[in-house]
């Protein structure tokens, strides 16, 4: 069975979606769940919620629920900023807020809405900053920030613009290159990504790219810290972006770094690269 225009087969369970104002929601109920807190997965720049299908589905094989989430630009009422401009960081960081309070689990101790969060890209700079407002939401549970940008300090705009435009250059050839020596699924799910990709364009895009390039959680990751916030990098020896490397500047701002092989994106194409997340997410989660 196909679903959301994708070639991967849902799994057996229950599925909801749900429709917002700013982002639409999809629940994945495993037929057997063994996990009581669910993963929000939250996707990074112009990436759309089917981009995460594989890693959904590795989640709901080991008995996860998982909450997928997918961005609407361009709406009546959408936040703005010099009163004009969409404010796309922040109807991300509501987008957040909202899937949490709806299917997040209520703590025993006082009913606050908390959930296992496992991010992809800019995902980390946007849960970063709605955990520092909300750290509830992650009582006793962790954020796994899979190929993450923005932690560095933050750059000056022109350098951080030229560093994003060469790494957008090569992750490109990465994709490419990984459809073409993976085959037809995986170039299939290479080029549906690519096709949201294209579609979301316009200011909307230019403001994103403006927030991705001069964005920065350096500053927010201690606060995390001292909010008892878990924080853990999942670093690919391919990424185009990050190496990692250039994560041993915030080594001790974190609570962990995983160094996993695979591309920026590899988590969005490679059942293998699924299925490490997974295990770490096993390995953190104790309810079940």
């Amino acid at each position: 069975m196909n679903y959301e225009g994708s070639h991967i087969p849902r799994p057996t369970g229950e599925f909801d979606v749900r429709r917002f104002p700013h982002f639409t929601l999809y629940k994945e109920t495993p037929a057997n769940p063994t996990h009581h807190v669910p993963v929000l997965i939250v996707p990074g720049f112009a990436s759309s919620a089917s981009s995460f299908l594989l890693l959904s589905n590795e989640l709901n094989a080991r008995g996860f629920t998982t909450i997928r989430i997918q961005y609407e630009f361009g709406r009546p009422g959408e936040p703005k900023k010099l009163l004009v401009l969409p404010d796309v960081s922040k109807l991300k960081q509501q987008a957040i807020v909202d899937a949490i309070q709806t299917e997040g689990v209520p703590l025993v101790e006082n009913g606050s809405k908390h959930v296992i969060a496992i991010t992809h890209s800019k995902g980390a700079l946007d849960i970063a900053r709605v955990a520092v407002d909300h750290p509830e939401f992650f009582q006793d549970e962790a954020i796994f920030m899979d190929a993450p940008s923005n932690l560095r300090p933050r750059p000056s705009l022109v350098g951080a613009l030229r560093m994003l435009s060469r790494s957008n250059h090569q992750d490109k050839l990465d994709k490419e290159q990984l459809a073409a020596e993976r085959g037809k699924t995986v170039a299939e799910l290479v080029q549906a990504n690519n096709a949201f990709a294209h579609r979301y364009g316009g200011i909307h895009r230019l403001m994103d790219i403006s927030s991705s390039a001069w964005g920065s959680a350096y500053e927010l990751l201690p606060i995390l810290r001292e909010k008892r916030i878990g924080t853990i990098i999942i670093a690919n020896t391919e990424d185009a972006f990050n190496s990692p490397e250039s994560f041993d500047g915030v080594r001790d701002r974190v609570d962990g770094i995983v160094r996993t092989t695979g591309i920026h994106s590899a988590v969005k194409f490679l059942p293998e690269a699924c299925e490490y997340v997974a295990r770490l997410l096993e390995q953190h989660d104790t309810t079940a």
